[in-house]
């Protein structure tokens, strides 16, 4: 009679995130070719390793820890990393299997950027509004700079330049070293970006985009007495 065995699933070699397994002792039993190149070595140099000896993870701050109290539990565990030498950002998902665990390991450098990016623009759009006693701008001026930075991010170049400037209308500018005019795109409901100019477009009166001598600058006006303004005076 034949006795049951336990099949562990697998990506293949090429697939595009990360992927290891590791046995109960920490030794690496598998590995992909983004897993190679994200460790820093061939598969014949890693199998059989102890994870934690390896260059490239000792590289990884907090990595054993976290990785360790995720074996430990019962249902798979998420977190991100950075690395030290190559400043790269990678989200690992690490799965526990009786016999060991499994990990899978997706880039998310530029992700994690342009949130960083997002939410210094809100932050600093919000301090300046206040100090401006426009706290009923607030919220709308947060989205309007996030959105217009990070589509800057995304699909622009160079510096950036926030810069928030009060006069008969609250303007909001943006500037990058691109001269690409950003256009609205007609985003399907399965699509997690190309609805930022949309939301742009809905909350200012006013928006728009003017070339500079280094790039372009995009624009949006606000009334100083918040949204809807016009229609409440109509």
């Amino acid at each position: 009679m034949v006795g049951q065995q336990h099949v562990r699933l697998r990506p293949g070699r090429a697939e595009s995130d990360g992927f290891l397994s590791v046995s109960d002792d920490w030794r690496i039993a598998f590995v992909n070719l983004e897993a190679e190149r994200i460790l820093g070595a061939p598969e014949e140099q890693l199998i059989g390793r102890v994870l934690w000896e390896l260059p490239a993870v000792q590289q990884m701050p907090g990595l054993k820890d976290r990785y360790q109290r995720a074996a430990e539990g019962s249902t798979p565990t998420g977190f991100d990393v950075w690395t030290r030498d190559t400043d790269r950002c990678f989200h690992l998902r690490v799965v526990p299997l009786p016999d060991g665990t499994t990990c899978y390991a997706t880039d998310v450098t530029e992700k994690r950027r342009r949130e960083a990016e997002d939410q210094a623009a809100e932050r600093a759009a919000a301090e300046r509004v206040s100090a401006w006693g426009l706290d009923h701008l607030t919220m709308t001026t947060e989205l309007l700079a996030s959105e217009l930075v990070g589509n800057v991010v995304r699909h622009a170049k160079g510096p950036v330049r926030l810069r928030l400037l009060r006069t008969d209308c609250l303007v909001c500018e943006v500037s990058d070293g691109s001269l690409t005019t950003p256009r609205i795109r007609r985003a399907l409901e399965t699509d997690e970006s190309g609805r930022g100019l949309q939301l742009v477009a809905a909350l200012a009166q006013r928006w728009g985009t003017r070339y500079t001598a280094t790039g372009k600058c995009i624009w949006t006006e606000q009334s100083l007495l918040g949204p809807g303004a016009d229609a409440r005076a109509a």
